[in-house]
């Protein structure tokens, strides 16, 4: 245990109130709208920070997390001027506005190594707890605070949303890096199978498709960009977990009637017929086909952030799955690339795509372990909550914001941004 817990295990002053905050926002994302406090906290310490930065000539070396920031919020303030619903919209946007000084706090948090690394061990533990807390939950049926599944899905302490997988996701790459930071290489083996081999089980039995192809996306972008050390890290003895973790995989799918019915609806979506695709997707076929409807009608700059639900009746089809069957519709099209697409246009959709590359660039020349975590965030096929709702541009922006201060955290010149030549993490 001593490998895995590092010597000068010391934080300054400043860099525990930084330790306090946000690792409580981290915890209070489990809840649904707890974590708001501290990231209003976050927000005006932000403001602050600004301020005296702007006033030393200090900010303008973080011109970079400037530029992403407003590759997102711009698009909103020019839908804002075109759209039917000028009130929601412009609440919205404005609302948006607190993740500017909310992320320059944890970009400057994110340049502390000490910090950074003392917050990794945090993710960790949550991440233990989480998986620790799953599996109780699903052979029990219940988890540690006595909350249920949810129609045969585990949820653990998200009970009842259904966010278990997509935050185990989000978490992965922390807890990987720092795994094979560990000096012992027996530790790491045995911490690093239980770990994966428990991760593995409850991603799959979450039962929530968001999270796997979210995971598949994670390991599409460490392959591409992490090639030669995947390979040289893929000796033999690595082949044996992979045959585990397969043939545990065929026999969880084999054994548990609800993930084999899941699976097998899936396959509608490789159908040509709309209800079997409409099936397999839980009415989300519906959803997409309307909002493909408003952007064909707005086509430039959408209809406002957060608009879709307003105006969803007006392009919906006779037939649709909400309307008829609940007589009700949803807040999002369950699409980050049809939601820019329909509610801030082509040009929200072009900047969107400007900061993924901008990411990935970064990420190509420092793969950094937060970095990743907010580029497999921002991933523009996820089918789950809302891109510019609340709940999931904190989670984005969380990330992104200490990710950027652990890339910069290795260059004091921002124009000469270098290969990272350490563990960003250890």
């Amino acid at each position: 245990m001593s490998t895995l817990i590092p010597k000068n295990f010391v934080l300054e002053k400043d860099e525990l109130t930084y330790f306090c905050i946000i690792s409580l926002t981290l915890v209070l994302f489990c809840t649904t709208n707890y974590f708001h406090y501290p990231y209003a906290l976050m927000s005006i310490l932000g403001c602050f920070m600004l301020y005296k930065d702007i006033r030393r000539g200090n900010a303008w070396r973080y011109k970079t997390f400037f530029l992403l920031y407003f590759s997102i919020w711009a698009p909103m303030v020019v839908a804002t001027i075109f759209s039917p619903s000028m009130e929601r919209s412009f609440e919205k946007t404005i609302l948006y506005l607190h993740f500017f000084p909310s992320t320059y706090f944890l970009l400057k948090a994110g340049l502390k190594f000490n910090l950074r690394r003392m917050l990794a061990y945090v993710v960790l533990i949550f991440f233990v707890f989480l998986l620790f807390d799953s599996i109780v939950q699903y052979f029990l049926g219940w988890n540690l605070l006595g909350q249920p599944l949810v129609d045969g899905k585990i949820t653990s302490i998200f009970y009842p949303k259904q966010r278990l997988g997509i935050i185990l996701v989000l978490f992965f790459p922390i807890v990987v890096f720092l795994l094979l930071g560990l000096n012992s290489s027996k530790t790491k083996n045995i911490l690093s199978f239980i770990l994966c081999f428990s991760f593995i089980l409850v991603l799959t039995m979450t039962l929530k498709r968001s999270a796997w192809l979210m995971m598949s996306y994670l390991f599409v972008v460490v392959t591409i960009f992490n090639f030669n050390s995947i390979r040289s890290m893929f000796l033999w003895k690595h082949f044996v977990t992979v045959i585990i973790f397969v043939v545990s995989t065929f026999f969880i799918i084999d054994s548990n009637t609800d993930l084999r019915n899941l699976l097998n609806k899936s396959a509608g979506v490789f159908s040509a017929n709309e209800i079997a695709l409409n099936d397999a997707s839980n009415g989300r076929y519906d959803l997409w086909r309307t909002g493909f409807s408003i952007a064909k009608e707005n086509p430039f700059f959408g209809v406002g952030p957060r608009v879709y639900r307003d105006v969803y009746r007006e392009y919906a089809s006779p037939d649709d799955f909400w309307i008829n069957r609940y007589g009700d519709v949803q807040t999002h099209p369950h699409s980050f690339l049809i939601e820019i697409l329909c509610e801030t246009g082509l040009f929200g959709l072009l900047l969107f795509g400007f900061a993924n590359i901008k990411l990935f660039k970064y990420y190509r020349r420092c793969p950094a372990p937060w970095l990743l975590s907010s580029i497999v965030a921002a991933f523009p096929l996820n089918l789950h909550l809302a891109f510019y709702g609340s709940y999931w541009a904190s989670i984005l922006w969380f990330f992104l914001g200490i990710g950027l201060g652990e890339v910069l955290s290795q260059n004091n010149n921002e124009n000469k941004l270098v290969q990272c030549k350490t563990n960003v993490v250890n």
